[in-house]
């Protein structure tokens, strides 16, 4: 696997030849019940080169990510690697189609977010970039129940809003949260018959917890199905467990 010299991420991809274990993990064991893996904010590529590996190549992996620097070595990897079902999206993912700043940090060439008006600072690097709708990359990838990560730098509800037609499809959504943006996410997923999940597989009910979310990650689920993968990030809890030890 190709990656860029000096940047933290890469280092611990290829020093220490994983990635966030317990994530991974979980990830792993959500994809077994999908059809594809949608990967929004895929960064390195790192989870997308994972899910084609534990797939055989056999399901469709599609990685978007806005930053062409990235982009372009995730697509190098593929190639390196002999995937033929991985494709490589170079935009980020909004609630409508447009362009918009993509700020990248020159320290840190994984780091980047979308521009929200302001002065960037001197260490950071402006591009423009396209903005996507989900449902457009599940239309045009003829996508329909999809394992979906979501990591986009607080933007998770822009992206949950351009993809209408993929919570109708029934699809898991495994998403990076603040306690920002928890209650909101869990309001507008209930409205297409979802629950949310911890990483733990535990039920997350915001107005229950006060609005406070308990980790990084919240897992939305159509609720017909929620208990049965409760059970599946569960059992797979142990193991994450185990991984994140020194």
């Amino acid at each position: 696997m190709k990656a860029p010299a000096g940047d933290q991420a890469a280092a611990s991809v290829l020093f220490e030849r994983e990635y966030s274990p317990r994530e991974a993990q979980i990830l792993m064991s959500l994809l077994a019940v999908s059809e594809a893996f949608v990967d929004v904010g895929a960064n390195l590529g790192y989870f997308s080169l994972l899910a084609l590996f534990r797939s055989s190549d056999r399901k469709p992996v599609i990685a978007i990510e806005p930053n062409p620097f990235l982009s372009e070595l995730i697509g190098e990897n593929l190639a390196l690697n002999g995937f033929r079902s991985g494709r490589t999206v170079c935009a980020a993912i909004g609630s409508a189609v447009c362009e918009c700043d993509l700020l990248i940090d020159k320290n840190q060439s994984s780091t980047a977010r979308i521009g929200r008006g302001g002065k960037p600072r001197r260490s950071v690097a402006s591009t423009r970039c396209r903005v996507l709708r989900l449902d457009d990359v599940f239309t045009t990838f003829r996508l329909d129940r999809a394992l979906v990560k979501v990591d986009v730098e607080g933007a998770e509800l822009d992206v949950l809003l351009g993809g209408r037609l993929a919570l109708r499809s029934g699809s898991i959504f495994f998403t990076e949260v603040s306690r920002r943006t928890a209650p909101e996410l869990c309001e507008m997923i209930s409205k297409y018959g979802y629950r949310a999940l911890t990483d733990n597989g535990d039920f997350f009910e915001p107005k229950l917890r006060g609005g406070k979310v308990p980790n990084r990650t919240l897992i939305f689920v159509p609720a017909s199905e929620a208990v049965s993968v409760s059970e599946v990030v569960r059992r797979n809890c142990d193991v994450a467990r185990r991984c994140d030890r020194p």
